[in-house]
């Protein structure tokens, strides 16, 4: 029978611990650095998104632009985006005469005027 040296048995032994500790850190280190995956859909799942709801509203927009009569545009509309839905302005719209930035509100009626009879503006 041989003689065993303790000692070499445990260095051999530390030895083996040693790297499969490190082994085990590395291929930790490496799973951790993986990048995750997006969770899986259920089979037949339906994914919806809706659009947001815009709060309209109608002006009635007469004078010199392109097709007068009734426009909806969005509630925070301006004058100009009515003039805009009505077709735009004609070659004979007086815009300097209105607020192109003036908010418009449901129902109101607007009137673009026709620079060959100038209205007087007060200010």
């Amino acid at each position: 029978m041989g003689v065993v040296n303790v000692m070499d048995s445990l260095s051999l032994r530390n030895g083996i611990g040693a790297a499969a500790l490190i082994a085990t850190a590395l291929l930790g280190g490496i799973w951790y650095g993986l990048p995750q995956s997006a969770p899986a859909m259920a089979a037949g799942a339906v994914v919806t998104s809706q659009a947001p709801v815009v709060a309209m509203i109608t002006v009635h927009v007469s004078g010199q632009v392109a097709a007068p009569g009734l426009v909806a545009v969005p509630a925070d509309a301006r004058l100009a985006d009515a003039i805009a839905a009505a077709g735009g302005a004609t070659r004979w719209a007086s815009l300097d005469a209105v607020n192109l930035a003036q908010p418009v509100r449901d129902g109101e009626r607007l009137v673009v005027p026709d620079t060959r009879n100038p209205v007087s503006v007060s200010a």
